[in-house]
């Protein structure tokens, strides 16, 4: 009888994780339009205490995600070319679902009436990178995309420094963002500082209420 990989089994449920987390964003990007194109009624009440003061689900789900993808990620370095065979994974994973959703955007926006888009703005959204060319993005609930691929990079950088599985610049790094995060945001909602990147309506506006 054929024992099951512990470890394939392991990075089964974190990927389950993923798929929950993924699950959660969508549910709460969903009863958003419903809270929002309600009226004062009790429904209305219910969805906005449910999903803006007792629990996010939205930055629950990214917070999870990429959570889970922190352990799931190094993993993915295999092969004779790793890298090469980790960008080309990362590659077909994200970018023809995302080309296609943005087709989708610009078509439901332009049938509907809405305010079109600049093809300056198209064109840099197709790169996922558009937050670099100073651009804004064709669907608000992009604004993880351009993180998760910066997080690739440096995913990249410290496995080719053979540096990826070492724990200590695990921490090292864990330990830098959560300060930077702890220091941001007493910045930002303690003192009223204006921090130019979290101060982008991209991120403020990122899920309605998450302010």
């Amino acid at each position: 009888m054929l024992k099951e990989d512990p470890v394939k089994s392991r990075l089964g449920y974190l990927d389950a994780l993923r798929g929950f987390a993924a699950l959660s964003v969508l549910f709460q990007h969903t009863f958003e339009k419903v809270w929002q194109a309600g009226s004062d009624g009790l429904l209305h009440q219910v969805l906005s205490f449910s999903l803006f003061h007792l629990v996010n689900f939205g930055r629950f789900g990214v917070i999870l995600f990429f959570m889970t993808s922190g352990f799931v990620i190094p993993f993915s370095f295999k092969g004779d070319r790793p890298v090469f065979n980790f960008c080309v994974s990362r590659f077909f994973r994200l970018y023809p679902a995302y080309w296609f959703s943005i087709g989708a955007v610009v078509s439901v926006t332009w049938i509907i009436g809405g305010e079109l888009f600049s093809p300056r703005q198209i064109i840099s959204n197709i790169t996922m990178i558009q937050r670099l060319f100073g651009q804004p993005n064709v669907s608000d609930v992009y604004w993880t995309l351009f993180l998760e691929l910066v997080f690739y990079f440096f995913c990249i950088i410290l496995f080719m420094k053979n540096l990826l599985y070492r724990w200590s610049v695990s921490a090292v790094f864990a330990f830098g963002l959560i300060a930077t995060a702890t220091v941001g945001s007493i910045l930002k909602y303690g003192f009223h500082f204006r921090i130019p990147y979290l101060d982008d309506p991209i991120y403020r506006n990122c899920s309605g209420g998450w302010q």
